[in-house]
């Protein structure tokens, strides 16, 4: 590479580092994380109501031994039973790994799910599933 190569790279590595940092500081300055999101006063995405659970959920399921159609269809009347906006325990056990994929597929995709995080380790932690339903 020549020297002036060499001085056209560094300018430019320059220029992009400088404009990264404006964008940080002014996402900064709008209260925003790097990824354009509101964040809290400690820089962090504000928390949802299954992050602040304290209690234990309103109510809760065990899939452990089912099949997977089984599994799916005793989810299915579970969450269409339950009232809306509750916080929901879903156990579908470690296991192999299918059965959790699946509870974890069936409650992205259902619609009456606000959202769903892995249950604390007192609760069944990677064999558990937390599930808020939308009011």
């Amino acid at each position: 590479m020549s020297e002036e190569d060499r001085r056209l790279f560094e300018r430019a590595v320059e220029e992009l580092d400088g404009a990264s940092r404006s964008k940080v500081g002014r996402l900064k300055a709008e209260g925003r994380g790097s990824k354009g999101r509101r964040t809290g006063r400690s820089g962090q995405r504000p928390s949802s109501r299954l992050d602040r659970l304290r209690q234990a959920p309103e109510a809760s399921i065990d899939l452990h031994g089912l099949r997977r159609r089984e599994a799916e269809l005793e989810l299915r009347r579970f969450l269409a039973d339950r009232p809306r906006g509750e916080v929901l325990l879903i156990v579908h056990g470690k296991g192999s790994g299918a059965l959790r994929s699946r509870v974890h597929e069936l409650v992205a995709q259902h619609p009456l799910v606000a959202e769903s995080r892995r249950a604390p380790p007192r609760w069944g932690g990677a064999g558990a599933l937390l599930v808020r339903l939308k009011r």
